[in-house]
This record gives structure tokens, sequence and C-alpha cells, in this order.
């Protein structure tokens, strides 16, 4: 689904200092690669109104935005996201992760875990 070939399409790097450069982290930790994953991790979500990049939805009704299936890649979504500058609308665990490893410029693996249960 999230195809690594497309990280280097130039939304992907847009978006990544987007996110960094609305978070409280400062530019002199922009070098410091711990506090940056973390950063991207937290601002890849926007429970927290921080203007994050996606909208969780594990309802089942998806009114005003996509089902999370609906989406067929990362670079999709960072561009919904770049054009409006506000959280899309909607993902799920398995988004969340294939956007932030297409955000990170340094080759990622994704992790699962199919007997997660979200509460």
């Amino acid at each position: 689904m999230f195809d690594f070939v497309f990280k280097f399409e130039d939304v992907c790097l847009e978006a990544a200092l987007y996110l960094l450069e609305k978070s409280s982290l400062a530019t002199q930790a922009h070098g410091n690669p711990t506090r940056v994953a973390r950063v991207l991790t937290a601002m890849v979500n926007s429970v927290d109104q921080d203007g994050g990049l996606l909208t969780g939805n594990w309802s089942g009704k998806y009114d005003g935005g996509h089902n999370p299936v609906y989406w067929n890649g990362s670079v999709e979504i960072l561009r919904e996201f770049m054009k409006n500058k506000q959280p899309v609308k909607f993902g799920q665990c398995w988004v969340f992760s294939g956007v932030l490893t297409t955000c990170k410029y340094k080759r990622s693996d994704l992790i699962t875990d199919s007997t997660f249960i979200h509460i």
C-alpha cells in the first residue's frame, strides 16, 4: 500500500518540514534524529489539536472525509494535507505508520502487530 519509491517526491520533504515548523521543536534540535522522529510521530495525528497531518477514526462513520482503506498511498495524503494545511480525514494505525515512514528521509520499516486491539 505505501510504496517507498514515492518517499523522494517533493511533497514528502515539504510536509515533514512543515510539520517540524508547526511543532514546538527548536530549530537547533532539527539535527537530532531522535527528537525529530518523536516530533513527527506526534505531529502525524491531529488528536491534540496541534494541526497534525491525519485525523484518526475507528467508528466506521466517515462523513466529511474518506474511509481509511480509501487511500492508495502516502503521497496522496501528503498532497491533500499540504494543499489545505488541514488534517486529512481519515486514517487508522496502518495509515499513520505508512505516512510517517514516507515522511522520514531515511529508510525505515513498518512494524505491525495484527493482535493489537484499540480500546
